[in-house]
């Protein structure tokens, strides 16, 4: 797996994950535009109820997946948590078996984010945390 770490960056992964909450959307609303076009059916004896566009699932999905990723890596083996200080706004990164490393959150909100390797954090602008 440390091939994947090298191929793929975070950035990457979450890009691909809107493609997917944006694309599915987008299909149903083409699908839709499809059955539309089609030479219409014999009408139903009670209405049929209004879909959404969005599948249902589609939002909280992408809810839990920001949740959980405060917490654990998207990609296995990208276990190091960048974080940004609130008091000083520095970038610390956390290594696995630090002191603090278990009570980090990860939030993609205030520009945190998980990292591959400590090169890979150090060449980003981040900090070893002293603990």
């Amino acid at each position: 797996m440390a091939w994947l770490s090298e191929v793929l960056y975070q950035e990457t992964v979450l890009s691909l994950l809107a493609g997917i909450l944006v694309g599915v959307p987008a299909y149903f609303a083409v699908s839709g535009l499809i059955r539309r076009s089609r030479p219409a059916a014999p009408q139903r004896s009670r209405p049929r109820r209004k879909s959404s566009r969005i599948p249902r699932l589609a939002i909280p999905a992408a809810i839990a997946l920001v949740g959980v990723s405060e917490y654990v890596a998207l990609i296995p083996g990208c276990n190091i948590k960048g974080n940004i200080s609130h008091n000083t706004g520095e970038r610390i990164y956390h290594v696995p078996g630090q002191e603090y490393y278990s009570q980090t959150r990860v939030s993609y909100f205030n520009g945190e984010r998980w990292f591959c390797s400590e090169e890979a954090a150090r060449e980003a602008g981040w900090r070893k945390a002293y603990n």
